[in-house]
């Protein structure tokens, strides 16, 4: 059994101005909500807490909790999403042992297998990185030049969720709130500096686990989900 924290109290900047990318509707439903379904559906997953800006939840949170029985809890959103995450960790009250899967709500993609896949290898591991094989070369540069050449048979794209024991990741966040000037950009990225002796277990995935990051990705989402849901009907 699981917790999966869902983060979605990002700005979204680069997206739009007027509203966050999470809150964006996709096919007429908000991109935060096919997460919220995803680990809803999932029948290892026991609990559901929601990171969201103060004002979105007083929005939100009532028409939310009727749809997702599973929500327990909405938390409030940090300056950064690494605050965000350890707002969620630290609001919970669960055992040590407890797995707990944290995942951004603009991936709205997330399917049933890429969660079993983490909740499966954190039987045996304390953390779980979600990535996908690079396909581009990646290239280092400063200054507006190419510095080095990466070869991309060791580089993998880091997706979520990310999986952990939930005091394996709780005490790598009280660990950097005595280092204000550590940014994360992901939450293994926590484990890794404070923890580097623990294993992150890679689950593989397929490259359409999409971040929408730009308004062209919302387009995309549309179409991958449309997919997808002529995919489910032809099994059917």
């Amino acid at each position: 059994m699981a917790i999966a924290i869902i983060l979605a109290a990002g700005t979204g900047e680069r997206f739009s101005k007027q509203k966050p990318k999470q809150l964006a509707e996709v096919n007429g439903k908000a991109i935060v909500e096919y997460s919220l379904q995803a680990f809803e559906e999932h029948s290892e997953i026991t609990e559901i807490i929601l990171v969201m800006k103060e004002n979105q939840i007083q929005k939100f949170e009532h028409g939310l909790r009727d749809k997702y029985k599973k929500l327990t809890l909405f938390v409030n959103g940090g300056m950064s999403r690494a605050e965000s995450s350890a707002n969620a960790l630290f609001s919970l009250q669960t055992h040590s042992q407890e797995k707990v899967l944290i995942h951004d709500a603009a991936r709205p993609l997330i399917s049933f297998q890429i969660i079993s896949s983490c909740l499966n290898l954190l039987e045996t591991h304390d953390a779980v990185m979600t990535a996908t094989p690079a396909t581009d070369t990646i290239v280092e540069a400063k200054s507006g030049k190419v510095t080095s050449i990466l070869h991309r048979e060791s580089l993998w794209s880091a997706q979520t969720p990310q999986g952990f024991k939930y005091e394996t990741i709780r005490d790598a966040y009280a660990k950097m709130q005595q280092h204000p000037d550590f940014k994360p950009t992901d939450d293994c990225g926590v484990l890794k500096k404070f923890f580097p002796e623990i294993e992150i277990a890679l689950a593989i995935t397929q490259s359409n686990n999409l971040k929408i990051t730009y308004p062209s990705d919302q387009f995309l989402a549309e179409k991958l989900l449309d997919a997808d849901d002529d995919s489910q009907a032809d099994k059917s």
